[in-house]
């Protein structure tokens, strides 16, 4: 379940912060690989939206954390996939067109 929250103290030299849940719960932990977009640093009362988890020591712990207006960064962008699979149909290709040049010499 995602919950929402501002950024309450951010460390920028440490990448780490906590974030103060819109229930008024206890003020949860986040680090910056737990971020969407690690590009852009938080702000202060920046809005968030969040999945909470827990670390090994039973803590609250921020995870998947988006702000306010971001989208999920995707990993290839927009043409990454059909881009990999033409260039794997590209390669097969080329591969089968050198195992029959070789099969059937000139």
């Amino acid at each position: 379940m995602r919950k929402n929250g501002k950024i309450a103290y951010w460390n920028h030299q440490k990448g780490y912060g906590f974030i103060e849940p819109d229930s008024g719960d206890e003020r949860v932990f986040v680090h910056i690989t737990s971020l969407s977009n690690k590009e852009r640093r938080p702000k202060i009362n920046q809005v968030v939206s969040y999945a909470q988890s827990k670390d090994k020591q039973g803590r609250a712990r921020a995870i998947n954390v988006t702000r306010a207006g971001d989208k999920p960064l995707r990993k290839y962008g927009n043409f990454g996939k059909p881009l990999m699979m033409l260039l794997a149909v590209a390669f097969l290709v080329g591969v089968g067109i050198l195992v029959l040049l070789t099969f059937f010499r000139w």
